[in-house]
């Protein structure tokens, strides 16, 4: 079986009308257009690495109507989600990261391999 990570658009969360962080990166990590500021290290871990830290707080900054956005500024709100078990820091890798299943917007599918 393989691990398919899916992100719903109808229910996706927002905060007093603001699309949130983890939705974002989530989102990224989806589209195949994305690998170079973010990719899967292990998708079936929901284990990721940020690959442009600069080029990914650019398009969070778009995203946010936010010009002057940072990595430094960025990974200030991702380190707010330790605490909730949204999003963890891997340990000994640079950039990398893990999501959480307890995430209501994220499903996990499991599909068979043909």
């Amino acid at each position: 079986m393989a691990l398919r990570v899916t992100v719903t658009t109808v229910a996706m969360a927002t905060v007093g009308g603001c699309r949130l962080l983890w939705e974002f990166l989530a989102e990224l990590l989806v589209s195949s257009s994305s690998s170079d500021v973010i990719r899967w290290e292990d998708e079936s871990a929901l284990k990721f690495k940020v690959v442009d830290p600069q080029r990914l707080a650019e398009r969070w900054g778009q995203e946010k109507g936010k010009t002057g956005m940072t990595y430094e500024k960025l990974s200030r709100a991702l380190r707010y989600y330790y605490k909730t078990k949204i999003v963890a820091k891997v340990r000994g890798q640079r950039l990398t990261y893990r999501l959480f299943l307890i995430l209501f917007h994220v499903f996990v599918l499991f599909e068979q391999n043909l």
